[in-house]
């Protein structure tokens, strides 16, 4: 099940923040579904699940690679080993037919940008060639303590940034004395460069 990445005082620590309830807004309870709306923008952006979860065949791309291993992207960053396995590869269209793939000797390589899941039957015919992939495993973090450090600072500061610019809800560019001072509408670059790490690679 999704759970959020950070907590509401992580939040607002990061922010140097109490978050003490205020009249009429109970400043706790609107932080609290900023950061899931925060969470699961950050699954959008990175395009993989991090909160654990089953998946049952789910359609998956994949690839016959050079020494004619079938190498599947799940679309997350770590995995137990799958429990059913299903592919079909592309020489001239489709195949219709779905063929079970053996799960003995299969290896599974963790990544914060996608996991792979390799199998060791030997497609030499069809090496390079694209497939689909159906697959069913468990996989994402186990807890938000279980989350790579910088996925939760990430969230936290997404999570103030987007409680703040209630009050400045677009691009706001204020004149100072001796500057200029821009408030920016979109995630910044920092914490882009954050989540990029995380961002879900898969072979065209």
């Amino acid at each position: 099940m999704a759970f959020d990445y950070c907590t509401v005082s992580q939040a607002f620590e990061y922010g140097n923040s109490a978050g003490t309830a205020t009249d009429p807004v109970n400043e706790a309870a609107v932080m609290a579904r900023i950061v899931t709306a925060v969470s699961r923008a950050i699954d959008g952006y990175c395009e993989q699940a991090f909160s654990l979860e089953t998946y049952d065949l789910q359609h998956l791309r994949g690839v016959i690679d050079v020494d004619g291993a079938l190498v599947a992207y799940p679309p997350v960053p770590t995995l137990q080993p799958p429990t059913a396995a299903l592919m079909r590869f592309r020489v001239e269209g489709w195949s219709s037919e779905w063929v079970p793939l053996s799960l003995a000797g299969i290896e599974v390589f963790p990544s914060p940008a996608g996991a792979q899941v390799r199998f060791y039957e030997r497609f030499i015919g069809v090496r390079h060639k694209r497939a689909e992939v159906k697959l069913s495993y468990v996989g994402g973090y186990a807890s938000p303590s279980a989350l790579p450090a910088d996925l939760s600072w990430a969230a936290a500061a997404l999570s103030w940034l987007t409680y703040q610019r209630r009050s400045a809800p677009m691009d706001v560019t204020a004149m100072p004395e001796l500057g200029v001072v821009v408030n920016p509408g979109m995630w910044p670059h920092d914490i882009k460069q954050l989540l990029n790490r995380h961002k879900k690679v898969t072979p065209r």
